[in-house]
């Protein structure tokens, strides 16, 4: 089967998924339902792009554009393909910066500890440690319904997370690739990664540590204070990490719940993409003990 008719059969697939509804009048709003789906869709069309992403560029995107432009602005299959569409260029995005060498990420000493933060909250006008405050408590909330230990913020896994989600806006998607060619998730080289920042986590039960990830939008008038609304958002991709429970693949639900991790630490990276509209690159790094 030729790479091109594998992405009109995901295409496919995808439309006929989806429950039609012609009465709509105001803008439909994504459930969770939706967000997985777009999450599967698009997770499946990235491993393709991985293989061709050229062609990607030039066939796929035009196609899901012709789709779009026939469709109801306010209608569900209109929100759903604006979202997968926007997770696909991104993703193409990258893989053209990655082929042509173009290198977004920091270096030098920012690279080890002390990492200096390059998202300025103030001019988001987010309160970042409330942010925080109320991401912990999400995960603490499940845990202590699994009597599992509570979560406390670890200062040394700081600079991690917030590395994480500052390279990961920089290539613009969110992702555990540390390099290009790597596996969805290559312990080693996550391993040597966190090494390589003074990061060593105790081997308890042969866990030592994890990350999650997500990568989301949300919009607030400049004039307001930004913190509810950015708080109401990474709640939705938390639940999303809980919507996996049950699952084959429950890994960020597993996180959550492990009961030998103890330590974490989020941070998020923040950049405008329109008018009163922001995205976010949100990163949690998990660690059983710190040993060094």
């Amino acid at each position: 089967m030729t790479f091109l008719k594998k992405i009109f059969i995901i295409i496919l697939l995808f439309i006929f998924s989806i429950q039609f509804s012609f009465a709509e009048t105001e803008i439909y709003k994504l459930t969770m339902k939706d967000k997985l789906l777009i999450n599967e869709i698009s997770n499946k069309i990235n491993k393709l792009i991985d293989k061709k992403w050229d062609v990607v560029t030039t066939k796929y995107v035009f196609t899901i554009n012709k789709t779009i432009k026939k469709t109801e602005k306010n209608s569900k299959i209109y929100q759903i393909l604006n979202w997968i569409k926007t997770t696909i260029v991104n993703y193409t995005n990258d893989k053209y910066k990655q082929e042509n060498n173009i290198k977004e990420v920091t270096k030098g000493s920012e690279t080890k500890s002390n990492y200096a933060s390059k998202t300025n909250f103030s001019d988001f006008k987010i309160d970042i440690s409330k942010v925080r405050s109320s991401w912990i408590w999400f995960y603490n909330e499940i845990r202590k319904n699994k009597w599992s230990e509570a979560y406390s913020y670890e200062n040394k896994l700081n600079d991690t997370a917030e590395e994480w989600s500052d390279t990961s806006l920089a290539r613009w998607i969110m992702s555990h690739k540390r390099d290009s060619g790597d596996s969805y998730y290559n312990y080693n080289k996550i391993n040597s990664w966190f090494s390589d920042r003074q990061v060593t986590c105790e081997n308890i039960n042969r866990i030592t540590h994890s990350e999650n990830t997500g990568r989301w939008y949300y919009k607030c008038n400049d004039s307001n204070d930004c913190t509810d609304k950015l708080t109401k958002w990474i709640k939705e991709v938390f639940d999303m990490y809980m919507a996996e429970r049950g699952k084959a693949n429950q890994v960020h639900y597993e996180s959550i719940i492990k009961k030998e991790f103890s330590k974490i630490w989020m941070w998020i990276a923040i950049k405008k993409s329109g008018i009163n509209s922001f995205e976010f690159y949100i990163t949690t790094h998990f660690c059983t003990e710190i040993v060094n």
